[in-house]
Formats: structure tokens, C-alpha cells, sequence
């Protein structure tokens, strides 16, 4: 990360302005001050005429250097109220693409959460819609599933029946825990170059996670391991979206080692 320059800093400084405004002013008076009194001294000694020719050659000559030091410091200063400026436009310029950033971030994420709800909603087999589909199509999973039969049989079995109903539902789960992937890494990324605060993915995680049923959450836990799941996969264990699972829901308590633990949220920092 490029380091400030002294302009930079010093302009940010208000204590440093005011102290560099302060040391001008001392410095005027101290040299002013010198210089009256010196011709005081002038005045008063013998022959005032030539004390005043030579007083006047004195002040003459003192003055330039004295408005010259003046003139210089006045330019530094102006030099360092327009850096500063410049630094509080680019700061608040900064402020302002991060809150339009977030901004579109958060109404980007919400029409996608928003979407996954209702592609749920408006899922429809054997005259069941919604939260009773994905009930159903657990309970067509358990009365399918028997000892002698791998749970991810008796999965496939029920894609293969309803799959036409819920493929699109998969989908678009996929995108949304895509996108939060996405801005995580591009998150990371200007932290480590810009040095600019990541954004907290964990309350959006919550929100997305929170809306998906328990019998969503079995069905969606068997699509991940199938192969048309794979890429989603790596989702769910990244956003810990098991983490509120009932083990229960499972076709076989075993199946639970068949993912990664950090599905489950079992990482000591989850999102």
C-alpha cells in the first residue's frame, strides 16, 4: 500500500496546520520586533538625519528577506489547505463508492434470497406445493429407503421421479451462495490491496440459511452429493449451511460424515 507523503500527512493534521500557522505568526513578530527595535536605537543616537537616512537603508534591506520568508510560508500554507482538501474529497469520495458498493451489494443479495423463497414457494408434485413438496418428496426419499439400498440411490430414484420439479430450485439456490462467494473474494481482495475493511458476509449467510425448511435442507444435503451437486457443494460447506440441520432428517445417520464438517459449521470461525 503506497505510503502517505508529509504534505499528505501534515494536511490531515489539524494540529500540525495550526502549529505551522502558529510558528509563521511567532516567527513574523519576533523578526518584526527585531527590527523596530533596532531602529528605535537608530533614533535616538546623535545626528537624527543621518540616523534616519540609515534607519530607513536598514528597513529597507531587513524587509525583503522578512516578506519574502513571509510570502514563502503563505504559499506553503496555501499548498497544505489544498492538500488537505484534496484529501477530504478523496476520502469522502471513497466513503461514498463503498456505501454505493454496499448498497448494491445488499439489494443484489436480497432480490436473489428473495427469489430462492419464491421458486420454493411455487414448487408443485402430486398436488403439493411449497414447504408440503419438499415434506412430500423426504418422505417419498423414507419410504423408499431401506437398509439394503445407499441413501444416494434412494436419492436419485427420487430425482428421477421429481427432479423436473425442483432442478430449478438447485439453480437458483447455486447462484445466490455463488454470488456470496464472489463478493467474499473480491471482499478479500481489496482488503489486501486497498487496505478497505472486508465486508461481513456472516449476516447475510444467517438470513439466506434461515429461510430454508429442515425437509429443504435434507434434500438439498443429498442433491450436494450426487454429482449434478458437486458444484454446490462447495458452497454449503463454505457457508456452513447444514449448520442448523437436524441430524434426524437424515435417511441414515451415517450419511452425516458423507460432507465435509465444515458444512455443518464445525470450523472453529465459520461465516
Amino acid at each position: 500500500m503506497k505510503k502517505d507523503t508529509w504534505l499528505e500527512r501534515t494536511a490531515r493534521d489539524e494540529a500540525s496546520l495550526a502549529s505551522i500557522l502558529k510558528n509563521m505568526l511567532i516567527g513574523g513578530l519576533v523578526i518584526g520586533a527585531i527590527v523596530a527595535g533596532i531602529g528605535i536605537v537608530h533614533l535616538i543616537i546623535p545626528d537624527q538625519t543621518a540616523a534616519l537616512g540609515t534607519f530607513g537603508d536598514f528597513v529597507g534591506g531587513s524587509l525583503n528577506p522578512v516578506l519574502t520568508f513571509i510570502t514563502f510560508g503563505a504559499l506553503i500554507l496555501t499548498v497544505l489547505l489544498q492538500q488537505r482538501e484534496l484529501t477530504l474529497a478523496r476520502n469522502e469520495f471513497k466513503r461514498t463508492a463503498e456505501a454505493l458498493e454496499r448498497e448494491n451489494f445488499e439489494a443484489t443479495f436480497f432480490r436473489l434470497s428473495t427469489l430462492v423463497q419464491e421458486t420454493a414457494r411455487f414448487i408443485s408434485i402430486d398436488n403439493k406445493t411449497g414447504l408440503d413438496a419438499f415434506r412430500h418428496l423426504h418422505n417419498y426419499m423414507r419410504s423408499n429407503y431401506n437398509n439394503t439400498l445407499d441413501s444416494q440411490e434412494t436419492y436419485e430414484i427420487a430425482y428421477d421421479t421429481y427432479g423436473f420439479a425442483f432442478g430449478h430450485y438447485f439453480r437458483v439456490l447455486h447462484n445466490a451462495l455463488r454470488f456470496l462467494d464472489n463478493k467474499k473474494r473480491a471482499s478479500s481482495a481489496s482488503q489486501a490491496e486497498e487496505g478497505r475493511p472486508p465486508i461481513e458476509l456472516d449476516v447475510y449467510v444467517k438470513i439466506l440459511r434461515a429461510q430454508l425448511s429442515d425437509f429443504e435442507l435434507a434434500v438439498l444435503y443429498y442433491n450436494a452429493l450426487s454429482n449434478r451437486g458437486r458444484k454446490l457443494q462447495q458452497y454449503l460447506e463454505t457457508f456452513a449451511i447444514f449448520d442448523n440441520l437436524d441430524e434426524k432428517y437424515l435417511l441414515h445417520p451415517d450419511d452425516r460424515s458423507k460432507m465435509s464438517g465444515s458444512a455443518w459449521g464445525e470450523q472453529s470461525s465459520k461465516t
